[in-house]
């Protein structure tokens, strides 16, 4: 049995001592772990073996984090869909009202690809936790426990796409994008 395995038992026994020196011991024998197959004195502490289990859980989902090349595509890729979808919807209004789309100013295009582009994101991300992109590259978002992110958590990740140079928060490798952060969720591979 190798060092790994014996210390899986003993990190979420009742028995456990900690040595700042030598680690996990056991409280019983003041040894480390030396047992082979099971241990004899061992006692499951539940709030040891739920707290192990979070940690794991939440190395996993640290592991499992969109980088900046898959983050990237997805913009990129969703924002092309998001005007080829829009595209496709204004020809069929023009193809079934022409009226409607000719005293169309710049701005107010501007304004409808805009409320397009947040209904594009809240509705697909609050449905199906996925952007066309996510879907592609297998990818969700999650809350930062790893739940699915409710509503409103959406619609602020939404939103904050379009804080001036949000963009640009990105850059740095060791953060997410403000739309993470102000929403409390990231993106993770399923």
């Amino acid at each position: 049995m190798i060092k790994d395995e014996q210390l899986a038992y003993c990190r979420i026994c009742s028995n456990q001592k900690v040595d700042f020196e030598k680690g996990i011991l056991c409280g019983l024998t003041n040894r480390v772990a030396d047992f082979e197959g099971e241990c004899i004195s061992f006692e499951e502490n539940p709030r040891l073996a739920t707290e192990w289990a979070q940690k794991l859980y939440f190395e996993d989902l640290e592991n499992r984090r969109a980088g900046f090349g898959m983050r990237l595509f997805h913009s990129i890729f969703d924002g092309i869909a998001s005007i080829i979808i829009l595209f496709g919807i204004g020809w069929l209004t023009y193809k079934i009202s022409p009226s409607v789309l000719e005293n169309i100013n710049i701005i107010q295009a501007y304004v409808i690809y805009y409320l397009f582009l947040i209904a594009y994101y809240t509705i697909l991300e609050t449905l199906t936790g996925k952007t066309l992109a996510k879907m592609l590259t297998q990818s969700s978002v999650v809350k930062l426990n790893g739940e699915k992110p409710g509503f409103d958590a959406i619609l602020v990740r939404s939103l904050c796409r379009f804080i001036p140079f949000e963009a640009f928060t990105f850059l740095n490798a060791e953060t997410s994008g403000w739309h993470d952060s102000l929403s409390h969720t990231m993106v993770v591979r399923d």
